[in-house]
């Protein structure tokens, strides 16, 4: 497949959907705002629900 497809943030669910898009012969692009992956939940995704805020909404 030669289908492109752009995804906005580097959080669990943009991330899982770029494997599974890239195991579907897709060639994602992950967009992030933030220098680094998980940077908003303190590098930790399992503190997920302990530290997001309004800003992330």
């Amino acid at each position: 497949m030669e289908d492109q497809i752009n995804i906005v943030g580097a959080g669990p669910a943009g991330l899982t959907a770029a494997i599974v898009l890239a195991q579907h012969g897709y060639k994602p692009s992950v967009y992030e705002m933030s220098p680094d992956v998980g940077h908003r939940m303190n590098g930790d995704f399992q503190g997920l629900e302990n530290w997001s805020g309004d800003k992330d909404v």
